[in-house]
């Protein structure tokens, strides 16, 4: 570890997991809580995701992310729609899609009435909103994770 007295506890924490090291490992180097080495690395995959699912960065962030496949894009790519468009639902419960927003015939997409507002999202999208959910918020997958990472320094 070449670290520099200016170099940040972040700085730190992410050098270390660069180099392999574990979370639990990670706290002890750096005299911090596990939790806190947790929500640095976590903070910096939500980061990378954003970055990479965003067409307006040229350079996406490629933190590696062990044990987890990213879901696949879908085969279409969705222009965003500032205005709001007028769609009308037939008699048997259908709504067409405007034409120019490329969505094609037999595509996938998970409805959800959120307060009256009905929100639709694209298959991938919505298991890696669920999954970024359960991560992010579930004190679960931290109790897990611990766990594991128990199991690994007693064995």
């Amino acid at each position: 570890m070449n670290s520099r007295p200016q170099q940040s506890i972040s700085d730190r924490i992410r050098e270390l997991a660069a180099a392999g090291h574990s979370r639990a490992d990670i706290a002890r180097m750096v005299d911090r809580s596990y939790q806190q080495v947790r929500q640095v690395l976590v903070a910096d995959e939500a980061r990378a995701r954003r970055n990479a699912s965003s067409p307006s960065r040229s350079t996406p962030v490629n933190v590696p992310s062990p044990g987890v496949r990213e879901p696949a894009a879908p085969g279409y790519q969705a222009r965003p729609e500032l205005r709001p468009v007028r769609l009308q639902v037939d008699s048997l419960g259908r709504v067409q899609l405007p034409e120019e927003w490329g969505v094609p015939a037999g595509a996938v997409f998970i409805a959800r009435n959120f307060h009256g507002s009905i929100v639709l999202m694209d298959v991938s999208q919505a298991s890696e909103a669920a999954r970024i959910a359960s991560m992010d918020y579930g004190s679960d997958a931290l109790i897990a994770e611990r766990r594991l990472e128990a199991m690994r320094e007693f064995d």
